[in-house]
């Protein structure tokens, strides 16, 4: 069976993903990778990735090499999103990568990220016959899709993503609720926006994606002792919103469990998705527990098939 690889260079996190391929299933994960690298917290601050988080990188994709090298990876693709889409370094950036370690990363506009996104999310959810609405919160943009009957009709991104609401506004701990109060007007100046590009029409699913989203899930777990972490009702979202903001990042780390790079990050997305969820008039969010990752590894298994004559084996 080939095997692949797909890394996904996000604005707060790098992650790696090595998976097999057999014909006629889903990509079977063999070997995961998440470097807490924020690139995003240069970029939507100075502009560029500094020369600090460019070594970080570098170090980051010489382990990723090893890593692709032991497993005997067929394929590699690496992606860039927000970010990288922003840097004004870009091209440095992506040169010193590949030179250091023979991975040369794409960057991918939203359409790109919106149709890998749901390529994954329809791995986990059945979206055939049924509208939908996607929302992917990263760190430095939001993704919204909207589909009919499995269709990508509609698709934007917005600069309302974690890491960058986080250096608009500021987070520190004693500020927690006037920081909330912030983001809710900012994301209110937003709303004519949406309205007028996406729309507010009603949809039968509602999903929500982004390493933020996945936390989310298990925080109704674990804050409210309920079973499942694969939905989140409205009601139960704005609970989890008013513990948040009543709890520090060093408090959320060491009762919530949650790392640091995800302690700061988790109120602003969780905003986020309150708005989103309000705006669609959605009571309540699917969370698959899927990435632009997972669509790409998707993406990457028909195309083998395509290639091999209908044999990825």
């Amino acid at each position: 069976m080939p095997i692949f690889c797909v890394i996904d260079l996000g604005s707060n996190a790098i992650r790696l993903a090595i998976s097999s391929v057999e014909r006629g299933k889903q990509p079977r994960l063999i070997y995961t990778c998440r470097e807490a690298i924020r690139i995003g917290e240069d970029v939507f601050t100075a502009g560029i990735i500094s020369g600090e988080t460019i070594r970080r990188c570098v170090t980051a994709f010489e382990k990723f090499r090893f890593f692709i090298n032991e497993h005997k990876v067929k394929r590699v693709t690496a992606l860039g999103t927000s970010a990288l889409r922003d840097a004004g370094n870009q091209r440095e950036f992506i040169s010193r990568i590949a030179q250091a370690s023979g991975i040369t990363i794409t960057p991918i506009d939203g359409a790109e990220e919106a149709r890998l996104i749901s390529r994954a999310v329809e791995t986990r959810i059945n979206l055939q016959n049924k509208n939908a609405v996607l929302f992917d919160i990263g760190g430095g943009s939001v993704q919204i899709v909207l589909l009919e009957e499995g269709v990508v009709t509609k698709t934007k991104s917005y600069q309302a993503g974690c890491v960058r609401l986080l250096h608009l506004f500021g987070n520190n701990a004693e500020n927690a609720t006037e920081f909330t109060a912030s983001v809710r007007r900012y994301l209110a100046l937003l709303a004519p926006v949406v309205r007028a590009e996406i729309g507010t029409a009603k949809t039968d699913v509602c999903v929500g994606l982004g390493g933020s989203v996945n936390i989310l899930g298990c925080l109704r777990k674990q804050l409210q002792g309920k079973h499942s972490d694969r939905f989140l009702l409205i009601k139960e979202l704005k609970k989890i919103i008013a513990q948040l903001q009543s709890l520090s990042c060093q408090e959320r780390i060491a009762e919530l469990k949650l790392s640091p790079d995800r302690a700061d990050v988790i109120l602003p997305a969780s905003v986020v998705l309150e708005f989103l969820m309000e705006h669609f008039n959605m009571d309540k969010v699917m969370i698959p527990y899927v990435t632009l990752k997972d669509g790409a590894l998707v993406e990457m298994a028909a195309e083998e098939e395509k290639i091999t004559g209908n044999s990825v084996s």
